[in-house]
């Protein structure tokens, strides 16, 4: 059973709770941190992957009053992402997966974490001169979706950055068999490692 405790609001910290109960709903990430064992750091302040060990298993603790999380806010703080600070809550989440994969001793692990967030893009151009296709495959951790005035859904968003478009114009590709950039489709298609796991289990 998922328990979703509250968190307070820190000096402007409503970013990072929110950041926070999206990482506490990954039990993946939990199980992983669980494994680890933070050698010789004991109680480091600097340390960001071993104070969210500890505030993540805080906040699954079925208790009325809110997890305490002031260690790890100032732990962030130590690491440049500064209290009593609007932040971006993308950019705060890539800080954290970069900051995970720097302190933490066991490289295995931390490359475990950061597969929970791959995403795993395949981008498909199709010349519509001469039908030829070329795939790409990237890896990204986040998806930069845009956000339209009829379109202000996260289905939606997402719905807009797979669709399938047409590139022309400035737009145009170069296609290797024309030799030339020409007008092409694009399909997009793209999984985390989350979200495999739940297709090939459904």
């Amino acid at each position: 059973q998922l328990v979703m405790r509250g968190l307070g609001n820190y000096c402007l910290s409503c970013c990072v709770n929110t950041l926070l109960q999206t990482l506490s709903a990954t039990w993946e990430l939990a199980e992983i941190l669980e494994k680890w064992e933070a050698t010789g750091l004991g109680a480091d302040v600097h340390n960001v992957p071993l104070q969210l060990k500890r505030v993540l298993k805080a906040m699954q603790k079925d208790l009325p009053q809110p997890a305490p999380h002031k260690d790890f806010l100032h732990c962030l703080d130590r690491n440049s992402i500064r209290l009593k600070t609007q932040h971006d809550a993308d950019e705060v989440f890539l800080s954290i997966l970069d900051l995970l994969q720097l302190q933490m001793n066991d490289r295995t692990l931390a490359l475990e974490i950061q597969g929970l967030y791959k995403i795993s893009l395949e981008t498909q151009l199709q010349c519509l001169e001469c039908s030829t296709i070329q795939t790409q495959n990237s890896h990204l951790l986040s998806l930069p979706l845009h956000i339209r005035e009829e379109q202000n859904t996260l289905e939606d968003c997402m719905n807009s950055f797979f669709e399938q478009q047409e590139l022309g114009g400035i737009n145009c590709c170069l296609c290797a068999q024309c030799g030339t950039k020409t007008r092409s489709k694009q399909v997009r298609m793209g999984f985390s490692a989350v979200q495999r796991e739940v297709l090939t289990s459904s």
